[in-house]
């Protein structure tokens, strides 16, 4: 089994350390397997699967966290509940509410989203 400390087995990121092999990748490689369904028992692929699988959260959340292919602009806002969240200004409402990522104090994101009615929240900063 895989952990973030062994090195990349196969690949064009072979030698990394697992946690510094981009999580787009892994993502993509994880949803290749899934599609194809195409994997050899005991294969450096498999233990690369069976890792991204035991961390696809963990992972999943890396990528929005530090990946993000560019800065997008919004509105830091406090909801009716007092939570921290932001709004983008490029995604369009649901059902006439926000999409607010919650984030903790230092607008890190949490992993959590809401729908918010916009007249509830209170904007309290910008992103640009």
């Amino acid at each position: 089994m895989l952990k973030d400390s062994d090195l990349m087995p196969f690949g064009k990121h072979k030698g990394k350390l697992m946690i510094e092999v981009p999580r787009n990748w892994l993502l993509w490689f994880y949803d290749e397997i899934n599609a194809n369904g195409y994997l050899v028992a005991g294969s450096d692929q498999t233990d690369v699967y069976i890792y991204i699988e035991d961390n696809l959260q963990a992972i999943q959340k890396e990528r929005e966290i530090f990946e993000t292919e560019e800065k997008r602009a919004g509105f830091i806002v406090l909801t009716k509940t007092g939570l921290k969240g932001i709004i983008y200004n490029d995604e369009a409402r649901e059902g006439g509410k926000n999409k607010t990522y919650i984030v903790d104090d230092n607008l890190k994101p949490t992993g959590l989203k809401m729908l918010c009615d916009p007249m509830t929240q209170q904007i309290i900063g910008f992103i640009n």
